[in-house]
């Protein structure tokens, strides 16, 4: 009785995620030449580019007004946006703190 013949398994190539810091949004914000060139290579590159939820928070905790506030939304809906696990915004008290910045964003935009 003869073996079947092992089918090799079918790898996919897998698409890399870059997560992107928060400070090299902030450079980018201010126009500064490493970050927007930093930025143009990761675009052009195929990645997947991504921002944690803790990244969104900082970026939209950072607007004086709600122009700025619309602006930081639309630049953001270009990356993926990761979320942490529980344990993760436990340990940093995230729903918490979400829940103040909600609040004061709400009292200084209307």
């Amino acid at each position: 009785m003869e073996r079947a013949a092992q089918k090799k398994p079918n790898y996919n190539p897998v698409k890399t995620m870059k997560l992107i810091d928060t400070d090299i949004l902030i450079d980018f914000s201010h126009e500064i030449s490493a970050a927007e060139q930093f930025l143009e290579t990761l675009r052009n590159s195929g990645e997947t580019l991504a921002i944690s939820a803790i990244t969104r928070m900082e970026l939209v905790e950072g607007c004086r007004n709600k122009r700025e506030l619309m602006k930081v939304i639309k630049f953001l809906g270009e990356f993926k946006l990761i979320h942490f696990s529980e344990n993760i915004q436990g340990y940093f008290n995230l729903p918490r703190r979400l829940a103040r910045r909600r609040e004061s964003l709400q009292t200084r935009f209307t």
